[in-house]
């Protein structure tokens, strides 16, 4: 089968291995789990087996069950008379009952878990990410158990409702994105309901097959880096994946493969949360099979799960809550900040408004002085002038006077 490009990395990261390894040394105390040593002999069989060029899980496609016929056809899964718009995802209904007015239980976070598969698979195309033009089918049934004869998509909803019970039990939100194998929804629908819901994290339940009867154990899968629709949640989405194997493997016993990074996965590529995808065990080998089918064992992959997603949300949890505060604290810094800043702003302009109120009245007090000078200099002009001119027509008059009387007395003379 073909495969898109694959990167195994068999290195957990330390941080997550640190806290991976103190909350489950805590929690899994007295319980009689003990994790599964891995020895050399098995790393070099994991080695062995990719560069043999070994069958990895195509969990959005899906592996061909064992012993049953795949051609199945679109009409074929539209004989069921089901179809997305005719069958409501569970989660969304799941999701209203965590909105209850009044309701105060301060919860550790929101988990959507995702039973793999669906009772009839859905052939339609559908893009492997947003805005893709590479496509995938919608979804499809799975594999099914080399022994036990139960299907893939029986196994991981079993599985995920307990799963769901014990989260509840340790006070998590969670959502369901289906709760029946009777349904038709596809894995970008199915990654639409964690991104709806916001969710801490996106924990995708599968089990694994190979062509190989031989090979077991379990993995975990996530993006790579350089992933194109969330390559930014890389960080947190292989803690998830660490932290979920590393615990899942220290409850079950079950041999530990390793985290698969992949661009393949449309469930992963759609997913704008922390997701990974939990391939439990092999039910193409025999004794894994039968034995997760065994309700105690179940109960421990339930447990290892649930250790594991306490991990994560203890180092990313925190850190959410931690960035939060961070934030308003910023927030209110920077509130302060501007209010200093603005009262200095408001103080400086009045001081120049004050400063400049008081240079214009100087100015027009120094206008209006200059302005009285000029005024008095003018009537005292004018005054002057019209002294002037009265005593000049007195002297004249007198001349005048003067003049006739002394022409008066010549004519009389004569």
């Amino acid at each position: 089968m073909k495969k898109g490009p694959e990167k195994k990395i068999v290195k957990r990261s330390s941080a997550c291995a640190a806290l991976c390894g103190i909350l489950l040394a805590a929690v899994l105390a007295g319980t009689g789990c003990s994790q599964a040593q891995t020895t050399p002999a098995d790393q070099n069989r994991a080695g062995e087996k990719a560069a043999a060029g070994k069958t990895a899980p195509e969990t959005d496609a899906g592996t061909a069950p064992i012993g049953k016929n795949t051609g199945e056809t679109a009409a074929e899964t539209a004989a069921t008379g089901e179809t997305a718009s005719e069958t409501a995802a569970v989660g969304e209904t799941a999701g209203d009952e965590f909105s209850k007015p009044g309701e105060e239980k301060d919860y550790k976070g929101l988990i959507v878990i995702d039973p793999g598969h669906q009772q009839y698979g859905n052939s339609d195309q559908e893009p492997v990410g947003p805005g893709a033009s590479q496509t995938k089918a919608k979804v499809s049934s799975g594999t099914s158990g080399v022994a036990s004869g139960v299907p893939e998509y029986q196994l991981t909803l079993e599985i995920s409702l307990k799963l769901r019970d014990e989260l509840e039990e340790r006070d998590y939100k969670v959502i369901m994105c289906r709760e029946t194998n009777e349904i038709d929804i596809s894995n970008s629908e199915r990654a639409d309901i964690a991104n709806d819901a916001d969710a801490d994290a996106f924990v995708r339940i599968h089990a694994n097959g190979c062509a190989d009867p031989g090979r077991s154990g379990a993995m975990t899968i996530c993006q790579t880096p350089g992933n194109a629709y969330n390559g930014h949640l890389y960080e947190k989405s292989r803690a998830l994946a660490d932290c979920i194997l590393d615990a899942y493997v220290l409850a079950t016993g079950i041999n530990y493969e390793y985290v698969w990074e992949t661009d393949s996965m449309s469930g992963i590529n759609w997913s704008q949360v922390p997701v990974t995808i939990v391939e439990m065990g092999y039910m193409t080998n025999s004794e894994e099979d039968l034995n997760m089918q065994d309700s105690q064992m179940q109960e421990k992959m339930v447990d290892g799960i649930a250790d594991g997603i306490d991990a994560y949300m203890v180092q990313y949890g925190q850190e959410n809550e931690t960035e939060e505060n961070e934030t308003e604290e910023d927030k209110a810094e920077e509130n302060e900040a501007l209010e200093n800043e603005t009262e200095e702003n408001k103080a400086e302009e009045n001081e120049e408004l004050e400063n400049e109120a008081e240079e214009n009245k100087a100015e027009e007090n120094e206008a209006l002085e200059n302005e009285t000078e000029e005024n008095e200099a003018v009537e005292n002009e004018t005054e002057e002038n019209k002294s002037e001119e009265k005593d000049a027509v007195e002297n004249g008059s007198e001349e005048n006077k003067s003049e006739e009387k002394e022409a008066g007395e010549s004519t009389y003379e004569k």
